[in-house]
């Protein structure tokens, strides 16, 4: 049994059996850290190159599978748990994780929006608006609770479903108007 949190110190007690998922992700964040941290120029481009990729493929996924449940009316996604891997994954890794991310979840939405029925103009502007979700939400984690963010606490589970309540909107405006814009230039046509 592992006996570290997500910070590397020592626990005075052993992981709840409520949380059995704990040890199998801690290595696996650890190490991305510290792919995240190293200071040769070259390392640090593959390891963000890695982590774009590994959130892209994350990211893809996801979205993939809402797409899949579009309703057929309007062409809007029922839910977007794409979002929750990028803004996760920016929760988890920090601020040094912000552009690999963004870069990934941005690439994803692309490829999975022209694989869809949208354009690449707004494909692109979908792209925007998700990373720079993923980035609000995180940003707010990060600026409320620093790097003491801990889903032990109460406050900062409570600062998390904030967070993810204040997120989305921005992103939902301009999708709105994305979806606004394409639908009056399809009655025109």
């Amino acid at each position: 049994m592992l006996w570290t949190n997500l910070r590397n110190q020592v626990r005075q007690k052993p992981l709840p059996k409520w949380k059995p998922l704990i040890p199998l992700f801690e290595p696996v964040l650890q190490n991305l850290r510290r792919l995240l941290a190293v200071t040769d120029p070259t390392r640090r481009w593959i390891s963000a190159i890695g982590l774009a990729v590994a959130v892209g493929i994350a990211y893809f996924l996801a979205a993939r599978l809402s797409l899949s449940l579009l309703t057929k009316s309007d062409g809007v996604a029922v839910f977007w748990p794409a979002s929750g891997v990028a803004a996760g994954a920016l929760i988890a890794l920090g601020p040094g994780a912000r552009w690999p991310v963004a870069i990934g979840a941005m690439a994803a939405t692309i490829v999975a929006n022209l694989l869809g029925d949208r354009t690449f103009a707004g494909a692109t502007t979908f792209a925007l608006c998700n990373a720079g979700e993923a980035m609000l939400t995180a940003g707010l984690i990060e600026r409320r609770f620093g790097s003491d963010f801990s889903l032990e606490r109460l406050r900062d589970v409570l600062g998390l479903v904030a967070a993810a309540v204040f997120g989305p909107p921005p992103r939902g405006s301009v999708g709105l108007w994305d979806l606004s814009c394409s639908t009056a230039r399809r009655h025109r046509a």
